[in-house]
């Protein structure tokens, strides 16, 4: 029987996530995000980006023991096809760093215990077969041109290819056919794979969503599979070894182009749940290697069919990992304003107490209070962390910067706020803060006043 969890886990959302408009400015803060994600884990990256290049000279090298000498260009030019799959683990490191979590290269691999890892690996598999018959339309392509005829040597190849009638065609169909691949693959794996590593969605929905982004925004996204095209290209003129430098940066860039791409979740991102073991002894083998042999261990069925199926969001965070990840999707609400999806956030009869501003309760007087602030506050950038987590209370810090649309002057604040946690949104909102022009030195004092 298939399983169809891996088309569309099962309690997962069916509807698609909203996409949104993004432009040339938001391409350029994806970058500079990823590369300081690079630079803030150096060696994490480079360790994993080493592989890269290793399997590059593997192939390279491969190349003239065998008769493949005429696939050197496509097997080149089909690293890219893989290579959003090859960089999860840099989306789970950028991921984890924007949530304030402890990073080290180990971290890269906990994908494994991610819910959608079948999906993801499904995803992976489509990818190595669109490599598999790009291979084999080249050698199509190639033979068609040149025909099957004995082994060539490298230089010779090279000359026939640069100055033959036939070499110009095998040019020209060759990258045509290539740009059509690429095409392809950049629709379907650009958002599918941070996506997966996120949310707790199949791979349909996934590839969905990654070819509406890329529909939605035509300009924005062609520009950007230009400029990785362009980077790859140059990471591997030097026997490949600046992929150690461009996949990672890449990889980073990748995950922030993501967030703004996609309307973040306001619940909580699924996390990895073991299945407990029985405690077993030798007498039960085999018997304990597939079932517990305790009576103790063993719940009856009517009781398993009892609890509850708590769904996320439903509740509060109970880790400081989850609250963390509330506060992250939280903050991504503010980069652009989400109006309906920050109200949504909080319960019907929220209480609100923002600093000097009066106490208010209620969501509609929470919706006119961010309409207002949206308003004014443009370009904002924000960032929230997360700092304590006392039953359902949490407390966070935040520092942001943005344009005030009445004066035009570059605007920055700080502070410090708690929420009072309710069935999984923020029933009450107390805020103590400061802000000022970016020109002026804060005034820590007036805040803590």
């Amino acid at each position: 029987m298939a399983n169809t969890d891996i088309i569309l886990p099962t309690g997962a959302t069916r509807e698609l996530p909203a996409v949104r408009s993004i432009g040339v400015r938001d391409l350029r803060d994806a970058l500079a995000m990823g590369l300081q994600d690079f630079w803030a884990m150096p060696t994490h990256v480079i360790f994993l980006g080493l592989i890269y290049p290793v399997i590059g000279l593997v192939l390279f090298r491969a190349m003239f023991g065998y008769d493949l000498i005429p696939l050197l260009y496509p097997l080149a030019a089909g690293f890219p096809l893989v290579g959003p799959l090859a960089a999860i683990g840099l989306y789970e490191l950028s991921r984890r760093r924007e949530l304030g979590l402890d990073t080290s290269w180990k971290h890269a691999v906990d994908i494994v215990h991610s819910p959608s890892l079948q999906s993801i690996a499904a995803l992976g598999f489509l990818l190595l077969v669109l490599v598999g018959v790009w291979l084999a339309v080249a050698q199509a392509i190639y033979e068609a041109n040149f025909g099957s005829d004995e082994p060539l040597k490298l230089m010779d190849f090279v000359q026939r290819v640069l100055t033959t009638p036939e070499g110009y065609k095998l040019i020209i169909v060759g990258n045509a056919v290539g740009f059509l691949f690429a095409a392809l693959a950049f629709c379907l794996s650009v958002v599918s794979f941070p996506l997966l590593l996120d949310r707790n969605v199949g791979v349909s929905v996934a590839i969905a969503t990654s070819i509406r982004a890329v529909l939605h925004n035509p300009v924005a996204m062609t520009l950007w599979a230009v400029f990785v095209a362009g980077l790859l290209v140059i990471g591997s003129l030097p026997f490949f070894l600046g992929l150690a430098i461009v996949v990672p940066v890449l990889g980073h860039s990748t995950w922030h182009l993501y967030r703004k791409l996609i309307e973040p979740d306001s619940s909580p991102r699924p996390e990895y749940q073991p299945k407990p073991r029985g405690r077993h002894y030798g007498a039960d083998f085999p018997v304990a290697l597939f079932m517990p042999t305790s009576p103790a261990e063993r719940k009856p069925a009517a009781m398993e069919s009892a609890e509850p199926d708590h769904k996320a969001g439903d509740r509060n965070p109970q880790t400081i990992e989850e609250a963390r990840a509330f506060v992250g999707h939280v903050e991504a609400l503010f980069m652009p304003w989400n109006v309906e999806a920050l109200v949504d956030g909080f319960t019907e009869d929220c209480v609100v107490r923002f600093g000097t501003v009066p106490e208010f309760r209620g969501r509609e007087a929470l919706r006119q209070f961010f309409l207002a602030r949206s308003a004014r506050q443009k370009g904002y950038r924000l960032r929230k962390q997360c700092r304590g987590l006392m039953n359902d209370v949490m407390t966070n810090i935040w520092d942001g910067e943005w344009e005030d649309a009445g004066t035009g002057r570059r605007m920055r604040g700080f502070g410090v706020e708690v929420w009072t946690m309710r069935d999984g949104k923020i029933a009450i909102w107390e805020a103590s803060f400061n802000t000022g022009p970016v020109d002026q030195p804060a005034d820590v004092a007036k805040m803590l006043g």
